[in-house]
């Protein structure tokens, strides 16, 4: 098993081939990608923006790893290509729930930590008006009693040797 961390390494395709090949004679692997940006996480694509506008942050390295297009279709082709067989795909969404606008900042800093240390170096100020423009663009997630409900799309696969 392997959740939302296939993306976050260097050559996907080796590390699919390396499981397949580390399984049990029709042994089974599962995993689970985000969708591409900003559907597949909204609040992060949104905290990455205002952070570009506010910090002058470079834009995504090339290269970098990625299944490009349509997640689910370049996960089931990876996997097919990497040697797996009866792969079955399936998008969800995911809801994220949060009580403020506030409480999704603090969430932010407390699962990425690369998020945490851009904010850290930042002056009370401008921690300030950073957490009030993502408020503004997390607007659109509020409900009526001011909670925050953001719909993440997340790709599942499972595959055999």
């Amino acid at each position: 098993l392997c959740r939302w961390g296939l993306t976050s390494l260097p050559n996907p395709l080796n590390t699919l081939v390396a499981i397949r090949r580390m399984l049990t004679p029709n042994g089974s692997f599962a995993t689970s990608v985000w969708e591409v940006e900003p559907k597949g996480r909204p609040l992060a694509s949104l905290a990455v923006a205002v952070a570009r506008e506010m910090f002058d942050l470079p834009s995504p390295r090339p290269g970098a790893p990625s299944l490009s297009g349509s997640a689910e279709n370049a996960l089931e082709k990876e996997m097919i290509h990497a040697g797996f067989t009866d792969v079955r795909v399936e998008e969800m969404t995911l809801i994220l729930e949060l009580p403020s606008t506030e409480d999704c900042t603090q969430y932010l800093m407390d699962v990425s930590p690369d998020f945490a240390v851009l904010l850290s170096d930042k002056s009370s100020g401008q921690q300030a008006e950073y957490r009030q423009r993502l408020a503004e663009k997390l607007r659109q997630y509020m409900i009526v009693d001011g909670s925050v409900r953001i719909p993440n799309v997340t790709i599942c696969a499972v595959g055999r040797r």
